[in-house]
């Protein structure tokens, strides 16, 4: 599954004013309790063209139902976003030039990691058939706040089942139920 993050920059009254907006690209649906920090530009290397920010993670937001994160009152000045998102392989960075007042729609997308902790261990294998199931289940029906107590537990779960062979086995045919059921939805 992948999901975007759209960044508009507009000038709003004294300052400058960073919109982002996180959706999820398949439904275009909101992607509530995202990350979204902004950072001064400090420096780029002059050999490798990396640029270095001070990330202001004292002034991050975190997107609400709407998935959007609003920065407002901003000189105008180059600035970083960072788009972290429960669940997603990496944090998204973006350099934009803020000195413009014109809007600047950006898309990014970040990439969902596949992790299922629990089935990847009761199944011996992160490629089985039945995590692809469980994958879309999770994807098209668990809502954030569920999934992102898993991947705070999941770990923990899959670690204790993992040193469980008889445990294990329970939790695999149990799982065999949910996909079974899953697979008619």
């Amino acid at each position: 599954m992948v999901k975007s993050a759209e960044v508009v920059v507009t000038a709003i009254g004294v300052g400058v004013t960073i919109s982002v907006t996180v959706l999820t690209a398949a439904e275009g649906t909101p992607v509530e309790n995202a990350v979204v920090v902004y950072g001064h530009l400090v420096g780029v290397d002059p050999e490798t063209g990396d640029e270095t920010y001070f990330w202001m993670e004292d002034k991050r937001v975190i997107t609400g139902s709407d998935g959007k994160a609003l920065f407002a009152g901003l000189e105008p000045d180059w600035y970083g976003i960072q788009v972290r998102a429960q669940g997603f392989q990496t944090a998204f960075d973006l350099s934009i030039d803020a000195t413009e007042y014109d809007p600047l729609p950006i898309t990014v997308e970040l990439e969902r990691t596949s992790a299922c902790f629990v089935a990847t261990v009761a199944y011996g294998s992160p490629l089985s058939a039945e995590l692809n199931v469980l994958r879309r289940f999770r994807d098209r029906c668990l809502p954030n706040q569920i999934v992102h107590v898993y991947y705070q537990v999941g770990p923990y779960l899959a670690q204790f089942i993992k040193e469980r062979r008889a445990i294990k086995h329970y939790v695999r045919e149990a799982l065999n139920i949910v996909v079974k059921a899953c697979r008619r939805i």
